[in-house]
């Protein structure tokens, strides 16, 4: 955050965007009346609720009329940006966040126009689905953060790396102890997961348009849509104890040498399956009910 002299603690903010200085006005920040917010105001402000997301129907804004908001960062009274905050403000391309904050609710960036997005050092909880849809390319997660919910970054097609807590050794995962929770696509055709990893959190792959997709021995379980609307070849080879596979695009599945077990349901639904490969097709003891 920029460093306000005490000089100029009640001088106007200048905002770049005059819509977003119109929404501060209307929602009660300006507390003297003079049509402006001044440094002071801002910092008085404890909640932003819902004056920015363009979700409501009642608005009507159609997500076009937010553009940039990094005077943001001197609304230091805010501790947590709530659910939906700035959800579909589509040219939304800049904004800067007080370094107070301390939660990103669900969804609060979701559908915006950010490509590049500072999370401030003391930030501890990213909501579920927080900046899904997004225009993200890079990333950096503080040391400070204890709690991400379901995949913040679901369908980023245009995130290239993640840096700081959690980042793989390539940048392109986000890896929780054993648990790959979010992954970054761009411009990857083809892709190999890290030995470490035994489950695939909430939606990681899902439509992101690999044409090949090698799972680890380790891997142990899938999570939740995690390879929903995958299309590619999958490449399994281990035995997967547990998931909720939706697997219902997936045109290629080859089980390598280390599976003995095809589990249970692992490819009911596949409508568009085409090609089953056994690597080793010795090595299978079971295959159990549902498999196919």
């Amino acid at each position: 955050m920029s460093i306000i002299e005490l000089t100029q603690i009640n001088a106007p903010i200048d905002f770049s965007d005059p819509e977003v200085k119109r929404r501060c006005v209307m929602a009660g920040w300006d507390l003297d009346g003079d049509g402006e917010i001044s440094y002071a105001e801002a910092a008085l402000v404890k909640d932003i609720g819902s004056i920015f997301s363009e979700v409501c129907e009642e608005n009507n804004y159609k997500g076009t009329r937010i553009q940039s908001f990094n005077e943001f960062q001197y609304f230091i009274g805010i501790e947590s940006i709530p659910d939906f905050a700035f959800a579909s403000c589509l040219n939304l391309h800049s904004i800067e966040l007080p370094c107070t904050v301390k939660s990103i609710g669900n969804y609060a960036f979701e559908s915006t126009g950010i490509k590049c997005l500072s999370l401030p050092d003391g930030l501890i909880k990213i909501g579920e689905r927080a900046f899904e849809n997004s225009e993200l390319e890079t990333i950096n997660i503080p040391e400070s953060i204890q709690t991400i919910r379901n995949n913040p970054f679901l369908n980023c097609k245009n995130l290239k790396c993640f840096e700081g807590k959690y980042a793989s050794m390539d940048g392109r995962c986000l890896i929780d102890g054993v648990t790959i929770i979010a992954f970054a696509p761009y411009e990857l055709k083809e892709y190999t997961l890290p030995n470490m990893v035994e489950h695939l959190g909430y939606g990681v792959f899902s439509n992101s348009h690999l044409s090949a997709l090698r799972l680890p021995v380790s891997l142990r379980s899938i999570g939740e849509y995690a390879l929903a609307h995958f299309e590619g070849a999958l490449y399994i080879n281990s035995n997967i104890e547990e998931g909720s596979f939706s697997l219902n695009q997936l045109s290629t599945v080859i089980f390598g040498p280390n599976v003995t077990t095809v589990s249970k349901y692992l490819l009911s639904w596949s409508y568009y399956l085409e090609n089953v490969i056994f690597e080793s097709p010795d090595r299978i003891i079971s295959i159990q009910d549902g498999a196919f």
